[in-house]
Formats: C-alpha cells, structure tokens, sequence
C-alpha cells in the first residue's frame, strides 16, 4: 500500500506510473495537482485491500453526476 508521504517524495515521472499502476494502465489526467494524484493513489489502494462502495452506491453517484452534467 502506498503512504501519501511516500508519494511526496516521488518525481512527476514515478508519480505518473504509481497513477498508471493503481489505475490499470490509464494516464493521469493533464492537470491533475499532485496532491489530488496523490490521494487518487491512496484510495485507490485502500479500494483494492478493503473494498470498494457498494455497487448500489456507485449507482447513485453516477445517477447523480449525470443530473449535474444535464443542468449545466
């Protein structure tokens, strides 16, 4: 599991592949800060050990991020 101090340390380079790993190969989106990149990391390892939401929850969110992006 990675440690957000350890990722602190890294160059944009390896933070790059730490995000590309925890994220099954996708790239980091251009102008993601590294602190946010960060925590995407973080939690996307603390997913993987401990689970992730419920698919129920996940359903929610989509439902609710598609009615925000139809209002705007």
């Amino acid at each position: 599991m990675h440690d957000q101090k350890d990722l602190a340390q890294l160059t944009a380079a390896q933070l790059r592949a730490k995000w590309r790993k925890a994220h099954k190969g996708q790239i980091m989106p251009q102008g993601l800060g590294r602190d946010l990149a960060t925590r995407a990391i973080v939690w996307r390892d603390q997913e993987r050990i401990h689970g992730g939401l419920p698919r129920s929850a996940q359903r929610e969110l989509e439902r609710l991020a598609m009615l925000i992006v139809v209002e705007k």
